[in-house]
Parts: structure tokens; C-alpha cells; sequence
């Protein structure tokens, strides 16, 4: 290959003839160029052929580097979707935890071992006869509402009633208040202003406080973990009296909350907006 440029090379250095014949006259027209222009023209003719050819691949480059531009654009764009995504899905699965450990501490359910990292490597402690009424499907709306108060009175602790008042049937033992599931320690606070009637200990509600608060009301708080007041003592709507227990009969930590007229025990949601599948607040 490189013998037969340099012929040509050679060849060229003694110079080209150009003949031009014109279509139809007859006649031709010749042109003689020196050997160095037509070397130069051919140096020149080179490098316009390999300036096209790179121009022609440097197109065909960028062309295809856009379209992997382009591909890889969505492809971050889904994953960005799928990101923004995660973090919802961590954000729920923080909150669900949040709520589980709250419920657990309701419930009276506790890890041996909080300080561990992963949830997956817990072991638990159930408080034995786990009772019914503590099943998720009363307790899933817990974080969803909160109540008010009605005709004065206002709930007497933050948590979720687990048990409804209901009147004895026939073979069916009635509930004389309601059960409000909270962690042991939260504030007991007394509904309405009154008097401390009794403050002590009793067989069935463990440690109980009985509040009157006129002639026929009386509220009744029970299963305390402790007493904050005295029999005669004089106590304000809202103030703290006792600390949500386990004393008693009882399988895990809660209030019995009672609303009693002239002594006969009426349903507590006559009186405080108790708003069943709800989360009471003070």
C-alpha cells in the first residue's frame, strides 16, 4: 500500500493534465497543473474527506450519547418516584411502630430488651389471660380522634375505653362504667369538682377514689396505681387525684371510670363525650 502511493506520489510530481470536453462540440480543453499544486490539491482534498469522515463520526457520537441521555433521565426520574415513594413507606412504617410501642405500653405489653435495634430481633412478655377487649380491632383507630367534654365534666384520663357501661340481661353480668386502657402512671384527673369521699383500697377496683360532687353525682376511679388524694379533701375539675394501675381485679393496665346517681351507677357517656372508636384527651 505504501509502494503504490508513492508511485502515485511520484506520478503526480511531474504534474496532471485536466481535459474538459464539452458535451456536443467536438472540441476538448486541457489543463495542465504543476505537480506541487496537484499535490497540494490532493494534501488538501485528504483533508477535507478526513475532517468530513470525523465531523460525520463526532455527529453520530453525540447523537447516540443524547439518546442515552434521554434513556437515562426517566430511568432517574423513576427513580426518584420509587424514592419519594420509600421514604412515604418509612414514614408509615415509623408511625405504625410508634403506634404499636404506645398501644404495647397501654396494654401493659413490654420488650425485655428495649435498647435493641432491630424490631425483628425482640421477644416479648404477654401479661397472662390477655383479655378481648384489647384486640386490634378496636384499638386500629386509636390516633384518629380526640373528644371533648359535655355538661362539665371532662374525661379522666388520655387512652382508649376498651369496655363500654352496659346494663345487667338475664345470665349476663352488666358493666357498671367504662374501662379506659393507659399506661401505668398516667394522670388519673377528676371530671368535675367535688369531695373526696373515700380514697383507699377495695377488693374488686384496688386502689379507688370516690368523688361526690352534689347531692346525687358521684364518679367512681378505679384500679389506680396510686392515690394522690384524701377522704374530705376538696378537688378541682381536672385536677390530678390517682395514677392509672393494675391493682385489683384486673389483667392490665387501665382505669375503671364509674358515673353514679343516688348511688345506682348510670353510663359514663351521658355525661362525658366518650365517642366510641375514638381516642379520649384531656
Amino acid at each position: 500500500m505504501l509502494n503504490k502511493l508513492k508511485v502515485v506520489l511520484s506520478d503526480l510530481s511531474r504534474g496532471v493534465s485536466l481535459i474538459v470536453a464539452p458535451r456536443g462540440t467536438g472540441t476538448t480543453v486541457t489543463f495542465n497543473i504543476p505537480g506541487r499544486v496537484a499535490i497540494g490539491l490532493v494534501i488538501v482534498a485528504g483533508v477535507i474527506l478526513g475532517a468530513l469522515a470525523f465531523s460525520g463520526y463526532t455527529y453520530i457520537r453525540l447523537t447516540l450519547l443524547s439518546v442515552e441521555l434521554s434513556k437515562l433521565r426517566r430511568e432517574n426520574g423513576i427513580l426518584r418516584s420509587q424514592v419519594k415513594k420509600m421514604d412515604e413507606i418509612r414514614a408509615e412504617i415509623a408511625e405504625i411502630d410508634r403506634m404499636r410501642r404506645q398501644i404495647e405500653s397501654w396494654a401493659g405489653v413490654t420488650p425485655p430488651e428495649a435498647g435493641m435495634e432491630h424490631a425483628e430481633e425482640r421477644t416479648y412478655v404477654y401479661v397472662p389471660l390477655w383479655p378481648r377487649r384489647y384486640s386490634y380491632d378496636i384499638m386500629r383507630q386509636a390516633y384518629l380522634y380526640r373528644t371533648g367534654d359535655i355538661q362539665g365534666m371532662i374525661s379522666p384520663a388520655s387512652g382508649w375505653v376498651s369496655r363500654w357501661f352496659s346494663d345487667e340481661a338475664e345470665g349476663v353480668k352488666g358493666h357498671p362504667g367504662v374501662d379506659i386502657v393507659a399506661a401505668t402512671g398516667t394522670p388519673v384527673r377528676c371530671a368535675l369538682d367535688g369531695e373526696v369521699v373515700f380514697a383507699g383500697w377495695d377488693d374488686i377496683y384496688g386502689n379507688v377514689v370516690r368523688v361526690q360532687h352534689n347531692d346525687s353525682i358521684a364518679t367512681v376511679y378505679g384500679h389506680n396505681d396510686e392515690i394522690l388524694v384524701k377522704e374530705g379533701e376538696w378537688v378541682a375539675r381536672g385536677e390530678v387525684i390517682a395514677k392509672v394501675g393494675n391493682t385489683g381485679r384486673s389483667t392490665a393496665p387501665h382505669l375503671h371510670f364509674e358515673v353514679q346517681k343516688n348511688g345506682i351507677a348510670e353510663d359514663p357517656g351521658l355525661y362525658v363525650n366518650l365517642g366510641r372508636g375514638k381516642l379520649l384527651g384531656n
